[in-house]
């Protein structure tokens, strides 16, 4: 078609391009979240040894990733950037191999096969392109998609080498964790048996190539099974789920297939999802029946869906507590972008002349619809990250003990319950001369200090309940110390809503009466705000002398109960410091 040819490969790069630059635009240089389970490695506080890429993570076996990120961050020099575009990449190059299959099947490519990247590119895979531990699942992906790669454009009877090819992603896929483990029953029963008719074939060639694809899927047989010698038990949850559980969060988790959470049609999208794949079935059954002599690799194709269903069904039991508290989650979409694809070429190859423009230009048009929420969600939910972030550079940046970012940066850049755990990393990091890293200082021995309730006061605000309120427009509450003191850090332990229901940023300021107002400390600190979610904790680096303290909201209709107020000081050996001296 004229046209079509640079229509589909400029909107293959324009995917990629904005896939980089979304990366370039929301990642960093230091971890975030389990990203921060590779520093040891990494910097050599543990050996790379073959236990550690066997060991579990989070319920998977993902040795290649593993391998594959030590090497990179090795090559970076620590910057765990360099996972994040390979994971862009490595799906850049899927959906590159599939326009290039299509164009292969018929000669030439056609509008609608912009369907390829606006799907496998799309920044509905934000979770996966910010994450480098994230290459388990795209490496699976990966997989999984040149595997359909190679069966949409095999030989009828599926050549030996095309075979060899398709088992060699067979074995790959178990390295890759659960999310490729599951495909590999269905798809090893099909390629056995495309590896039995080329071991009986008269041509010496041929049969040797069976025997090979043989013993490629008895080894992708046998990595599955050692998977699960010594996996520990998954943790149990609430409760077990039902058949019907299931089945509706197989349905939740088929209609995350193009992404687009915020969609305002997203029920709907739960219906369209299983009618366009039911009638991708409807083709299969239709080249069943009128080309018989596509059976052998017909049978691949339902092999491919049946593994795909074994996939969403695994999702859908395994994780069903967890999609019942929220509607999307990215990580699913990109597991899912195979399932896609192969009802797109279902029509390519199978379609019949007169519904098959129709059918490949509609999947592309749905996959068009999606864009702009898929854009608006992947952006927002970018900006939150960088904030993140952001704070713990500038943490970085003011050279704050490892401890003392630990604490600031758990449940933000890290899971909060991995706050020690990340002390740690964060000193094997700093030992290890990383960038940004290196100058951080080591950590104090400190004492907490309690501040009496007697030492607030308030401007234009009362305390109810124990709760401040404000009760005019410039409301502000001062803590002032006994006695002047060396300070490393302030802690708030701390319940807040407000009358926007959201976080609050409040200017904290600390100073010494022997300075000028003029130059009092500051720190703009956010007060989360979570009605019923109970009490938070925040710690603000202060590492000065100071007498007293101020807090100033930005949000003038609020509710703040502050249930103490910590000073973390230093330790001597005599016990903490605290006199009129310079404590130093």
């Amino acid at each position: 078609m004229p046209g079509a040819a640079g229509f589909v490969w400029t909107v293959w790069a324009a995917m990629l391009l904005l896939a980089l630059v979304y990366v370039g635009k929301f990642s960093s240089r230091v971890p975030f979240f389990d990203d921060w389970t590779l520093v040891p490695v990494l910097t050599g506080a543990e050996p790379l040894t073959p236990a550690y890429l066997w060991a579990p993570f989070n319920e998977h076996r993902v040795p290649l990733p593993k391998l594959v990120l030590y090497a990179l961050g090795r090559l970076s020099g620590f910057d765990f950037r360099a996972g994040m575009v390979l994971n862009v990449l490595l799906l850049g190059g899927l959906s590159f191999a599939m326009l290039r299959t299509v164009g292969r099947m018929r000669g030439c490519l056609h509008f609608a096969d912009a369907f390829f990247p606006l799907v496998v590119l799309s920044l509905a895979q934000w979770e996966c392109f910010l994450i480098e531990y994230a290459l388990n699942l795209v490496g699976s992906t990966v997989c999984a998609g040149a595997f359909l790669v190679l069966l949409a454009g095999a030989d009828p009877h599926v050549l030996p080498r095309q075979a060899v090819r398709m088992a060699v992603c067979l074995v790959l896929l178990p390295l890759f964790g659960a999310s490729g483990l599951v495909l590999v029953p269905a798809l090893a029963v099909w390629l056995a048996f495309v590896g039995v008719l080329h071991g009986r074939a008269a041509d010496a060639a041929v049969r040797r190539q069976g025997r090979l694809v043989l013993g490629l899927v008895a080894g992708a047989l046998l990595l599955s099974g050692l998977y699960f010698v010594g996996l520990p038990p998954p943790s149990p949850g609430p409760r077990s789920p039902t058949a019907a559980d299931t089945l509706m969060r197989g349905l939740q988790v088929l209609g995350m297939l193009f992404g687009a959470a915020a969609l305002p049609g997203a029920p709907l999208k739960t219906v369209v999802v299983p009618m366009v794949l039911l009638a991708g079935g409807g083709v299969w059954l239709a080249a069943w029946r009128r080309q018989p002599h596509e059976r052998v690799v017909l049978l691949g194709w339902l092999a491919f869906l049946l593994a795909m269903g074994c996939l969403v069904a695994a999702v859908a039991h395994g994780r069903s507590d967890y999609l019942g508290q929220t509607p999307f989650v990215p990580r699913y979409a990109t597991l899912l972008l195979p399932l896609g694809c192969c009802v797109y070429f279902l029509w390519a190859r199978y379609g019949g002349v007169s519904t098959a423009g129709a059918s490949r230009m509609a999947l592309m048009l749905l996959a068009a619809v999606m864009f702009a929420p898929n854009l608006q969600a992947a952006f927002e939910s970018g900006r939150f990250r960088r904030r993140a972030l952001r704070n713990f550079e500038a943490d970085l940046a003011c050279r704050l003990p490892p401890a003392f970012m630990a604490e600031r940066g758990a449940g933000r850049v890290f899971p909060a319950d991995q706050q020690e755990d990340v002390a740690g990393y964060i000193r094997n990091l700093r030992d290890s001369h990383t960038a940004a890293f290196r100058c951080l200082p080591e950590d104090l021995p400190v004492g907490v200090v309690a501040v009496p309730a007697s030492a607030f006061s308030l401007r234009d605000m009362i305390f109810s309940g124990g709760v401040a309120r404000p009760v005019g427009g410039d409301p502000a509450l001062t803590i002032a110390l006994p006695r002047a003191r060396f300070v490393c850090a302030i802690r708030l332990h701390y319940a807040y809503t407000n009358s926007a229901g959201t976080a609050d940023y409040f200017e904290l300021s600390w100073q010494n009466d022997a300075r000028a107002p003029s130059e009092a400390g500051r720190s703009r600190i956010l007060l989360e705000a979570h009605p019923g979610a109970g009490e938070r904790t925040i710690t603000v680096w202060v590492n000065e002398r100071i007498d007293c303290l101020r807090m100033v909201p930005t949000i003038k209709m609020f509710a703040l109960k502050l249930r103490a107020v910590e000073l973390l000081v230093p330790e001597s050996a005599g016990g903490l410091l605290d006199h009129d001296g310079d404590d130093h």
